[in-house]
């Protein structure tokens, strides 16, 4: 397999297909509980009402019961995925303290869990994840698209406003089946790094394990860039909003050349780019504004494009 030379990026730009890195709630341990306390035990009082099982009168439903359950559980999921995502951030928190402790001299240790050896990317992640996403997003339409399109309060700017919800809805579901499609030609694939961790100023030295899937490939393109991922907040009041924020501060792209490019999942892909000195290391342990690097993987093949990305442990060398 020959590989272009290198081309190198330095501006500044956000992108847009990247899930969140960083694990960070922002809440301390106690504030997180009681938050998602809330929202669990209004949704288990929602449900209690809607099964009557605590009394209530019937003249002060203004729905289906099996509409206000929907509500109920709306509630109590959102909470105990706060909760889940509370317990995530504590044991990766725990995790990489107890790495620190066997390698005191490490900052890369100090600030991720590391796997010495590599990363292994599994296609069915994502796709439990979308699963995830369209139950829910299903759940929580369910009683608005009622209020929508069966109840007599409903309105014009309630169906606008429903019908792209349902959109969003419609939009997930074709990248699940993307998704899932993409799972079942592809299977895992696998980076491995021949020095940990990456210094600043020096050469990544990287192996790429294709999946056993990647046939028929016309071209693969390799990006290794440094990112940093915020939460960014604009408006003020009711129209404040929140969105979260990935932006790239340097790329170096590497592709294959021919009409034809033979992938073996035995034989690995050898991969090295030459960091510059003035590009940041990695601090995934920041609470606040996260920077981390990755690999990212694209290659243009017949039906299914496969697409990963992968964490590289790149630091400042310690003295």
């Amino acid at each position: 397999m020959i590989l272009s030379d290198s081309v190198v990026d330095e501006r500044r730009c956000r992108l847009s297909n990247h899930e969140r890195v960083g694990t960070s709630t922002g809440l301390s341990r106690l504030g997180g509980f009681l938050l998602g306390l809330v929202f669990v035990a209004t949704g288990i009082f929602i449900l209690l009402l809607s099964r009557e099982i605590i009394p209530v009168d019937p003249s002060s439903f203004h729905a289906p019961h099996g509409v206000v359950t929907l509500f109920g559980i709306i509630f109590a999921t959102s909470g105990a995925l706060l909760w889940s995502r509370l317990i995530q951030e504590r044991r990766l928190v725990r995790s990489r303290l107890d790495q620190a402790k066997q390698h005191p001299f490490s900052a890369a240790f100090a600030d991720y869990p590391w796997d010495l050896h590599g990363t292994t990317k599994s296609p069915w992640t994502p796709v439990s994840k979308g699963v995830g996403a369209v139950i829910f997003m299903v759940i929580f339409l369910t009683p608005f698209n009622w209020w929508a399109w069966i109840s007599v309060d409903s309105a014009l700017m309630v169906k606008i406003i429903v019908s792209s919800f349902d959109l969003i809805l419609l939009l997930l579901l074709l990248e699940l089946i993307r998704q899932t499609l993409g799972a079942l030609k592809y299977g895992k694939s696998r980076l491995e790094y021949m020095a940990f961790p990456v210094i600043i100023g020096k050469r990544a030295d990287l192996r790429w394990f294709p999946p056993s899937g990647l046939k028929n490939v016309s071209k693969i393109t390799f990006v290794l860039r440094c990112v940093e991922e915020w939460m960014e907040s604009s408006g003020s009041g009711d129209n404040r909003r929140t969105q979260l924020i990935h932006e790239q501060r340097w790329a170096m792209t590497r592709s294959t050349e021919g009409i034809e490019v033979a992938c073996l999942p035995n034989y690995p892909v050898t991969l090295s780019f030459d960091l510059p000195p003035t590009v940041p290391g990695s601090k995934l342990a920041d609470e606040h504004k996260i920077t981390f690097w990755e690999l990212e993987v694209n290659a243009e093949a017949v039906g299914i494009d496969f697409w990963e990305q992968y964490l590289v442990p790149v630091y400042m060398e310690t003295t």
